[in-house]
């Protein structure tokens, strides 16, 4: 709609009063509600950002909002009415809650992109090209120096995987000690991904947010 006022997310530094999560997050939430239709061919390209109710109307997002909360009984009071649900995802795209994993892991099933990590992921990239321009860095080589750590990672952890005997655990370990406390996730298989990770050059690490 022409003279629709834009959404704007509100920007923080690290240890700034009001600050839950990082801006690249919410920017990310933002940027999927008002035009992943138009990118993925539900609505007409030339349509403008969308607003919260447009968006829920045209998608499935509640869907699997709905789907996603349901798998977390114990969650803190995630929003179930189509209103709650409205609230909650305008709030998700200006900052203004807290980002619990259920809420992450209902965009990801959104946009299909289902581990979770990769929403992280991106946000993590869209945050460091915005802080090295802030601090007049090359967001090219910012960028490039997080994937050739992701790179880095994803080869130890696929090298593990093919290193591992059929049948055998690959990511947890028996510690010993009863079954329900001594198998628990490997982290020698993490502190190697930490090597892997640093072992390259990475972008210096900001306070800015």
């Amino acid at each position: 709609m022409p003279g629709q006022r834009r959404t704007k997310v509100k920007r923080y530094n690290d240890k700034e009063p009001g600050k839950r999560y990082p801006s690249s997050l919410a920017q990310t939430f933002l940027a999927v509600r008002q035009f992943w239709l138009q990118e993925i061919g539900k609505v007409a390209k030339d349509v403008p950002g969308l607003s919260v109710a447009d968006f829920l109307r045209q998608s499935d997002f509640e869907k699997r909002f709905r789907e996603t909360t349901d798998l977390y009984p114990e969650c803190a009071n995630p929003p179930k009415t189509p209103a709650a649900i409205r609230n909650a995802l305008n709030d998700m795209g200006v900052g203004a809650c807290d980002m619990e994993y259920y809420r992450l892991r209902a965009l990801a099933k959104f946009t299909g992109l289902t581990p979770a990590a990769l929403i992280l992921l991106f946000s993590q990239l869209v945050g460091e090209e915005q802080r090295a321009k802030r601090e007049r860095r090359d967001p090219k080589a910012a960028v490039n120096q997080i994937l050739d750590g992701v790179i880095r990672v994803a080869g130890a952890a696929k090298q593990r995987v093919l290193e591992t005997p059929d049948g055998a655990d690959i990511f947890m370990r028996n510690y010993g000690g009863d079954a329900k406390n001594g198998y628990l996730p490997d982290v020698a298989i993490l502190n190697a991904w930490r090597i892997a990770f640093t072992s390259g050059e990475l972008p210096p690490e900001s306070s800015k947010g």
